[in-house]
């Protein structure tokens, strides 16, 4: 906030004074703009938005970005009633109100969220939002919606291979013959919400400053894992290096060169292997593309499963998360949410996700690391993972599926 409090937009995205630079796409900067000047944070915490080089903090500070957080789930809970709206028709009403408690109480949001502090459940809902006019098939808007969220974050490219096969194989087939019309009108959709990003920053600055935004949202010298590692290849990859430093060194056979590992000092920074060859971003984007390459079978007429853009959303989340580079912790929820809608639409999936929904809260576990904080984590967790099934349990009528559910949380 202080950065876009104090600084002309021009200078936003240059600005060093202090190491928390803004790296987010402009939408998000023009939010923190109207956090700083329309909102309550000028009156009750003036001296936040003073930029300064230390980090500030105040509990008045605390107390009104919390509140923020607050408002804006309210806008996470209307995109899950949005959502179950959508697929009202699809589902049974009981099954679909289900999915959208379990999306409103989902707890790898809350830890968060409203724990950790940041607005992933607001960006969330632009997601939701999008996914609902996926299954009213009003791809127009879907599109809207997801591109929105693109200049809100950056980090929600990793559904892009989706979006582009799910319209490549529905709604740009060239057999069509709206084909043309089809791909201008997407092409329009698309381009308005970046023209309205990125254009006030390059109509009061220049078109170098869009360069420094590319430059400010993919900074490569970050290392290949985050500080706190995400649960993923590169995670694997690190512990082996650093299992085989440990063990040659034990049996004095470590190479003279080798040095020792810095990628466990919990800081954002690159780093070299001790004993493995060394992970270039080139490597991870070609691991990735591979992981990728299985969505390809979707162009093909005779491979639609049902749900497939759900399918595809959460196959495109988890190639990213598995093997991108410095991939967040957090961003497994990017894999949770699509899934839980898919697991709710065919139950085939509903095993797996009890098993993976435990998994991606546990993973989130060491971001609260205080006595109080892990009280909380843990019982919100059980909660969650009991109370919500049982609770959905109650609205299947079938006595198959209750069966079946009964089975998966007992």
């Amino acid at each position: 906030m202080a950065i876009t409090s104090n600084l002309s937009i021009e200078r936003w995205y240059y600005d060093n004074t202090s190491q928390w630079t803004l790296d987010y796409p402009p939408f998000f900067a023009y939010f923190e703009y109207v956090l700083s000047k329309a909102s309550v944070a000028n009156f009750f915490v003036p001296e936040a938005l003073v930029l300064q080089s230390e980090p500030f903090f105040s509990l008045k500070f605390l107390y009104f970005h919390r509140t923020t957080v607050i408002l804006t789930d309210i806008f996470y809970a209307y995109s899950c009633c949005f959502l179950v709206e959508s697929i009202g028709q699809m589902l049974p009403t009981r099954i679909a109100e289900g999915l959208g408690s379990v999306l409103i109480s989902c707890v790898p949001l809350i830890i968060v969220d409203n724990i950790h502090f940041q607005y992933n459940s607001f960006l969330t809902s632009f997601l939701l939002i999008s996914i609902a006019y996926l299954f009213k098939r009003n791809f127009v808007a879907a599109s809207f919606w997801y591109c929105v969220l693109l200049n809100l974050k950056h980090i929600y490219l990793y559904y892009a291979p989706a979006y582009a096969i799910i319209f490549l194989a529905d709604y740009m087939k060239a057999w069509r013959p709206n084909f043309i019309k089809n791909g201008f009108k997407l092409a329009l959709v698309i381009s308005f919400p970046f023209i309205v990003s990125f254009g006030p920053l390059v109509y009061y600055g220049n078109v170098d400053i869009f360069w420094q935004i590319i430059r400010r949202l993919f900074p490569f010298q970050r290392g290949l894992t985050h500080a706190y590692w995400a649960p993923n290849i590169w995670a694997c990859y690190n512990f082996i290096d650093f299992c085989l430093y440990k063990t040659l060194k034990c049996i004095k056979m470590l190479p003279i060169q080798a040095a020792p590992p810095s990628y466990t000092s919990g800081l954002v920074q690159e780093y070299s292997h001790s004993v493995l060859p060394n992970v270039s971003p080139k490597v991870t984007l070609f691991t990735t593309v591979v992981l990728l390459l299985p969505m390809l079978l979707t162009l093909n007429k005779k491979f639609m499963p049902k749900n497939i853009f759900l399918i595809l959303l959460t196959h495109s989340s988890f190639a990213f998360f598995l093997a991108g580079y410095h991939v967040h912790e957090k961003a497994i929820i990017m894999i949770l949410i699509p899934y839980t809608i898919l697991a709710f639409c065919d139950f085939r999936y509903l095993t797996m996700l009890k098993n993976f929904c435990l998994t991606a809260t546990i993973s989130l576990f060491p971001l609260l690391f205080t006595p109080f904080e892990g009280l909380i984590k843990v019982n919100d967790s059980i909660i969650f993972h009991n109370t919500e099934y049982v609770s959905f349990l109650l609205t299947v009528k079938s006595s198959h599926w209750c069966m079946l559910l009964n089975s998966l949380i007992f």
